[in-house]
């Protein structure tokens, strides 16, 4: 899906007949200021090995939700084709569940302390991590595209229930949009910032002094401010860096530089 130009979602692949496709995912997607979504359906290509659009449908946003929030609609796809789409606007977020947090919204050094990981970093972050480095590196779109809620919802699930039991695998979990989408709500729901506040206030005064170089005394600096951190923050943070700086090494094929993967 894309929304004012932007592609913001994607499912996995589809398996289905040559007149019918079974599509049932839900997307959450910000719609501010947008006017147009469109779908495109994409089909393998073996003479390149990659896929291409081969139908592709607009819906004009500020049209279908004029005096309602919810509309059924058959999306008339071109050259040929219809999808089925509900389209709901929400304009806040749903209530948090009251249900006490085992992973999502737990502080990072408690969840550590329940856990026990190898190297003092939650598994969540470190099986997403490792999914993505291993099948998701050449994605276009990585971290910027979301993945099905309702599969989210059930990888969410299973998190709370028992982290060390969760199997990624590309079998169970195709889709590699899900992955990232996991990992950035966990990032985005830690009660309080991987950056403690007084080291973000050094951060932010240091990039006030200009942007940082690879000069050896700027990667000195970088390394003393990780060390101001706490234990578990710190080796999280370090695997967290290491890991966007290999997906951004791979700009050439997931388009996601260091500018891409900041917004």
């Amino acid at each position: 899906r894309e929304v004012g130009g932007v592609a913001r979602a994607r499912t996995g692949p589809l398996r289905g007949g040559p007149d019918f496709l079974r599509l049932d995912h839900t997307f959450h997607l910000e719609l501010e200021a947008a006017r147009l979504l469109r779908a495109l359906v994409l089909a393998w290509d073996p003479g390149v090995r990659r896929h291409r659009p081969c139908a592709q449908g607009t819906v004009l946003l500020p049209t279908v939700f004029r005096g309602c929030q919810a509309q059924q609609l058959a999306v008339r796809l071109e050259p040929q084709g219809l999808l089925y789409a509900k389209l709901t606007l929400s304009e806040q977020q749903e209530a948090p569940g009251t249900t006490e947090p085992r992973v999502f919204g737990l502080p990072l050094p408690l969840l550590v302390e329940r856990e026990n990981p190898p190297g003092q970093v939650p598994l969540i972050i470190q099986k997403c991590v490792g999914q993505i480095e291993r099948r998701g590196l050449r994605v276009v779109g990585l971290y910027r595209l979301c993945g099905s809620a309702a599969v989210k919802k059930e990888l969410r699930d299973a998190f709370e229930r028992d982290s060390a039991a969760v199997c990624l695998s590309e079998d169970l979990y195709p889709d590699i949009n899900v992955i990232t989408g996991i990992l950035k709500d966990y990032l985005r729901e830690l009660p309080t910032p991987l950056i403690t506040q007084p080291l973000y206030q050094v951060v932010l005064e240091a990039m006030a002094q200009g942007p940082p170089s690879r000069a050896p005394s700027s990667t000195e600096g970088t390394r003393g401010l990780l060390n101001c951190l706490p234990d578990v923050e710190r080796a999280t943070l370090t695997l967290l860096l290491d890991h966007l700086r290999l997906v951004s090494s791979f700009h050439a094929h997931n388009r996601m530089t260091p500018q891409n993967l900041a917004v």
